[in-house]
């Protein structure tokens, strides 16, 4: 059944890549079965993304390579997946790699065995779990990955390997009561189904002589990309030697009915690629005369939203088919021709974009752990010891359990969760609080103090800022679009917020402060060569800072490039460069708009003509003090900051609304997250490490902590790759030579470079897709992040990050934290998490001096932020948390959610509520992702509303009494007095007035649900 490299396999080789898609999609339409060997990893995904675009709206199998030190489940899955398909599809397509499609793998007979779900079957929930075990999927708190599954009461989530989205089980008892599709980022699910197939993940660790070549069936078409050559095919493919090598069947040649064809031609000749432009003067007659040539036109575009517009741009020409995909280039196929949009625009469109709202990026929900230190308002710094369940008048509470010195405990209501925050360093030298003492108090006293002096400085600062005028800077809009269309890429939605932003920004008269935060290679120079050509256009100088000669001469090229075509005159001054003196005098006539430079900027001797804007980028590198010495040039220049990791200070400002802030947490079109591996340095998987990444003709970087490891590093990995013919270079970051070797690296012509973190700012190589971390354990987070954004920049293409620990030697606890965070934060746009991490363990700092230490590890971060916040507004003592013991059992069955951590978090985001709008969303999401809502649950969710209600009415306690239910108020004092006194006096038949302005109903109710029913009504009453 399975003949591997048999001499019977049909081949087609040497196809120009942009043609690879639609012949396999139509070999694929004449019942084919199709296999696309591609030569690099780039070009498979390549492929393998324009035929999931909608020119064929295919799901094609990936066939993933993996490395067998480092495994990558995700990896795994895909494989798997690809595996089982191919089995039991046809026809199908299938992409893959020379080395993957070598990799060894089990017997197709494992694939054999699988079981499926019904509707209304019956299965027991315990062997179910069993049986997914046996399978290779893996048990999780929540489902959000092909694998996986999770387990709440009476449900089971299942994402399986051969499906594109997770399965929702409800059982009643051992019945299948129904099956619904849900979201995974939601976690919603929607429609409903009668049944879903379960299939095995692949076990790597039997062995086994078959390769992926065994699952391949005998009449499959092998396509062979551009990219390898006859003597490669002939290496690797024993059954080549026997085919020819251009073999496209008769019947696709031939065009069946209803099948446009592909002629030899049009696959293998690179001499029709079209390439009109129809916005220059003739270019819209020009296409229209060509297209008279063939019967069909299909224009692709990169993205839905320029479907639109491609479509009213030709409307008035003729009906043309518009269809998203990411093919590189247009080409004629018999009566049909492909044009991309950049063919016919010069450039690609861009599509319509929604606001990214700052709160959305920075709304997390920390967990509580067993184990982590917190901080409760009143009580100070405690341990949390988890969640306890006590019977309180005979009902059940959850509460959380605090341990304090000398052990004592304190609990707190679970929906008082919100008096309780992470403290967030988890270190061995905390102090606890003790409970009744002083000290804690003492400690909050005199932190408000200190925190109204620096909220004091900020409003000056704020309100000086507002004082000082600037002229609005008027926007050449024909030229600025000129400008933006030359940008090669589409830009993100993000990316066009934070340009409308600055945009906004310089069209008023206060000096922009402004923070762009955004990832590594998220295209915040983009932003900045908008924002510098805007104010260059209007006569101003702009100075962008960096900080080394490196990302000079990289922001330089960038510059250069992009205002080749426009009057703006670009300069870079560094202590590299060879006519120093000539740049300042340029500088301080007004001959050059831009000036690029490190801080040698930071001279007395440079006078400035006009100076307009400041660009600083990665401003961790630069101190305060340096920022502060270009604000002094003068208060009317605008200042847009740059950073992927904004430190604690900076961050803190934008958050407190000192600083403006724009943030970039969208990816760019195709961008794949870094697949990071922390492992015991190991000689063999450093030397795999680089063979694979060679292999796809790429490069590696591989950096270390010390200078003095340089040379043993060097002479290591020259022993490792002796057999291949490859060049190395190393740089320490003092060498004279950095810039020429750097500059080598770019070119391509060293494959390695070592190094120390001299690289970690800026340094864009899309070539290089491995990054190598000798002694991990030695970088700072921030480091580690920056570094691992050095690989992964360029579309479609994998980058990798292996960061090496000492092999049998014990590492700090602080290090395996940090290596702990860098390993969980492996999603694009995760540098403001890392961000509030370094916040948590750092400090915010003195945010209106140039000290890093601040009051933070005093309080914890979040309590900071809060009281931060409060003493700005002036209302420090105007917030509390009303408790409401009202007789009912309020809590989260351990039955309803087991997982104690995700109820933590349930609760946590039930602590955050803060409108009814958000208890009916949340109502919504529990009953349909955890079935129907008990009722101890139900009555937490209407102890938020009684909340919330009490928040606005000022009330800070209910409690239910023999006699009725006794409100009290905050500080004592009514906060809507008239109207308290009207409504007791309209009802003292049952309420009255107690000592302390207490009011106590008097009441008999018939049960607990109508009293609670009554709370409710009179606490929103008075509201």
């Amino acid at each position: 059944m399975f003949s591997g490299e048999k001499s019977s396999r049909n081949v087609i080789g040497g196809v120009n890549n942009s043609r690879v898609p639609l012949l396999c999609f139509e070999l694929y339409k004449c019942g084919k079965s199709v296999v696309f060997v591609a030569d690099s990893e780039k070009t498979a995904l390549y492929v393998r993304k324009v035929l999931e675009g909608d020119l064929a709206k295919y799901n094609a199998l990936w066939f993933a390579d993996y490395n067998d030190d480092c495994r990558d489940p995700l990896a795994v899955i895909s494989l798997s997946s690809a595996c089982y398909r191919v089995l039991s599809e046809k026809p199908y397509i299938a992409i893959t790699t020379i080395p993957a499609i070598h990799k060894k793998v089990v017997p197709p007979k494992y694939f054999l065995e699988s079981f499926k779900i019904k509707k209304n079957s019956e299965i027991q929930m315990v062997s179910l779990q069993r049986l997914l075990g046996q399978y290779g999927y893996t048990r999780m708190d929540i489902t959000v990955g092909q694998g996986q599954f999770s387990v709440r009461g009476g449900i089971i989530d299942i994402f399986p390997i051969v499906s594109d989205i997770p399965y929702r089980i409800d059982f009643l008892g051992n019945i299948v009561e129904s099956i619904r599709k849900f979201d995974r980022e939601t976690q919603l699910s929607n429609s409903e189904i009668e049944e879903i197939n379960i299939t095995k993940t692949l076990d790597l660790s039997q062995n086994s002589d078959c390769t992926l070549l065994d699952y391949i069936n005998d009449d499959a078409m092998f396509i062979f990309d551009f990219g390898i050559f006859d003597e490669k095919i002939a290496k690797n493919f024993e059954f080549i030697k026997t085919q020819p090598f251009k073999n496209i069947p008769p019947e696709v040649r031939e065009a069946p009915a209803g099948v446009p064809g592909v002629s030899d031609e049009s696959c293998f000749a690179d001499d029709n690629t079209l390439a009109v432009n129809i916005r220059t003067e003739k270019g819209i007659h020009s296409f229209l005369d060509d297209i008279k040539k063939y019967q069909k036109i299909i224009i692709s575009v990169s993205s839905l939203g320029a479907i639109n517009i491609v479509s009213d741009i030709l409307k008035p020409y003729g009906n043309f088919e518009v269809v998203r995909s990411d093919l590189a280039e247009g080409f004629v196929r018999n009566d049909t021709a492909i044009y991309t949009e950049k063919e016919l625009f010069g450039y690609t469109l861009r599509s319509s974009h929604k606001r990214l709202e700052k709160k959305t990026v920075f709304k997390n929900y920390t967990n509580l752990f067993i184990g982590n230190y917190i901080v409760h308002k009143e009580y100070g710094i405690g341990i949390f010891n988890g969640l306890v369940n006590i019977d309180v008048g005979d009902c059940p509470r959850d509460f959380l359990e605090l341990i304090y010195r000398d052990n004592d405990k304190l609990y707190v209501p679970a929906e008082n969760i919100d008096l309780v925050s992470k403290y967030g360093n988890d270190g061995t030298d905390i102090e606890l609080d003790k409970l009744g003492g002083t000290s804690w108090k003492k400690r909050r006293t005199r932190i408000q103090k200190k925190l109204l002096i620096i909220a004091d400085n900020l409003l000056k600062i704020a309100a000086k800022r507002k004082t000082v005028k600037v002229e609005p800077i008027e926007i050449d809009n024909e030229e600025y679009r000129k400008f933006c269309h030359e940008f090669p890429y589409i830009e993100t939605d993000d990316q066009l917020a934070s340009i409308e932003d600055i945009v906004n920004d310089l069209h008023g008269t206060t000096p922009m402060d402004r923070l762009i935060c955004g990832d590594v290679g998220f295209g915040k120079t983009e932003v900045a060569l908008r924002a510098a050509f805007i104010v260059a256009s209007a006569g101003r100088q702009v100075i962008l800072m960096a900080p080394t000669t490196i990302l000079v001469n990289q922001h330089y090229k960038n510059f250069t490039e992009r205002f080749k075509n426009t009057t703006i005159r670009v300069c870079k001054l560094s202590r590299l460069i060879s006519n120093p003196k000539e740049v300042i005098a340029n500088i301080g006539d007004g001959k050059v708009d831009i000036i690029i430079a490190t801080h040698s900027i930071l001279s007395s001797k440079i006078k400035f003509k006009n100076i307009g804007m400041l660009i600083i980028d990665e401003e961790q590198h630069f101190g305060v003090k340096q920022k502060e010495f270009i604000k002094s040039l003068g208060e009317n220049i605008h200042v847009i900051t740059m950073t992927a990791t904004p430190i604690p200070r900076t961050l803190q400002m934008s958050l407190s609304g000192i600083r403006e802030l724009s943030i970039i947490a969208s990816a760019p079109s195709n961008r794949l997250p870094v697949k990071t591996f922390i492992i015991e340095q190991n000689d063999e998987t450093l030397k795999r490490a680089i063979s694979t990444e060679l292999e796809r003709k790429g490069q590696v970087f591989v950096v270390s902590p010390r200078i003095e490891f340089l040379d043993n590093l060097y002479k290591k990995i020259q022993h490792l790759t002796r057999d291949s013919t490859i060049d190395i270079k190393v740089t320490n970051g003092t060498d004279p030579l950095i810039e020429e070797t750097i500059n080598d690296f770019c070119n391509g012509n060293v494959n390695i470079l070592i190094s120390t973190n001299i690289i970690d700012s800026g340094i864009d190589i899309p070539n290089a897709n491995t990054i190598i971390i000798d002694r991990a354990d030695m970088f700072g987070l921030s480091q580690l992040y920056q570094l691992r954004g050095r690989v992964g920049r360029q579309a479609n293409i994998q980058g990798y990050a292996y960061m090496f620990i000492p092999k049998n030697k014990k590492i700090t606890e602080d290090a395996q934290k940090r290596l702990q965070v860098i390993e969980k934060l492996t999603g694009l746009g995760a540098g403001f998490i890392l961000a509030s991490e370094d916040m948590e363990i750092r400090g915010a700092g003195n945010i209106v001096g140039d000290t890093q230490t601040g009051h933070i590890k005093d309080v914890g971060v979040e309590l900071y932020n809060s009281m931060l916040e409060r003493a700005i507004l002036m209302k420090e003592s105007e917030e509390f948390s009303p408790q409401i013991n009202i007789g009912i059992p309020i809590m989260i069955p351990k039955n309803y959610i087991e997982d104690d951590n995700l109820r933590m978090s349930i609760y946590r985001r039930i602590g955050d509520i803060e409108t009814v709008a958000d208890i009916e969303d949340m109502e919504f999401e529990l009953a349909d992702r955890f079935g129907r809502i008990p009722d101890e649950l139900s009555n937490l969710l209407t102890v938020i509303k009684i909340k919330l209600s009490c928040i606005k009415a000022g009330i800070e306690k209910i409690d239910v009494m023999k006699n009725g239910v006794l409100l009290s108020f905050y500080n004592n004092a009514y906060h809507t007095p008239s109207k308290i006194i009207h409504f007791v006096e309209k009802n003292k038949n049952m309420m009255k007035f107690a000592n302390d302005n207490k009011v106590l109903i008097n009441k008999k109710w018939q049960s607990t649900y109508e009293r609670t029913k009554d709370i409710l009504s009179i606490v929103k009453f008075l509201e």
